[in-house]
């Protein structure tokens, strides 16, 4: 039996929906994004709602992917089981530098 493939049912929906919140953890880039578009443009509520449609796109992506693909290791579980291994591989170091490089920028943002 392999290690990495959860139970059917094992994740319900609330679950999925909250794991793939947690996976969406560089949106502060988009967030602070959103805050240069509310200073610099008359139109807040609008640059919200993008916001929003692109969460919620990113969400649905991953819900989509977990349900097919039900994996334990994330961005690499999908990519891997998706493409080839070794594109998991890569996949999930760019992750993780991209999660290196993002709490770096929230560090300096917050002095």
């Amino acid at each position: 039996m392999n290690e990495n493939k959860l139970a059917v049912g094992a994740i319900s929906p609330w679950l999925s929906l909250f794991q793939s919140l947690a996976q969406l953890a560089p949106l502060p880039t988009l967030i602070f994004t959103i805050q240069e578009i509310f200073g610099y443009s008359n139109a807040p509520a609008l640059s919200y709602l993008i916001a929003l449609v692109i969460v919620l796109f990113s969400a649905n992506t991953v819900i989509q992917m977990g349900s097919r693909f039900p994996h334990a290791g994330g961005y690499y579980g999908y990519v891997a089981n998706g493409i080839s291994r070794s594109t998991g591989v890569y996949t999930q170091f760019i992750y993780l530098f991209y999660q290196v490089l993002n709490t770096a920028a929230v560090v300096i943002n917050f002095p």
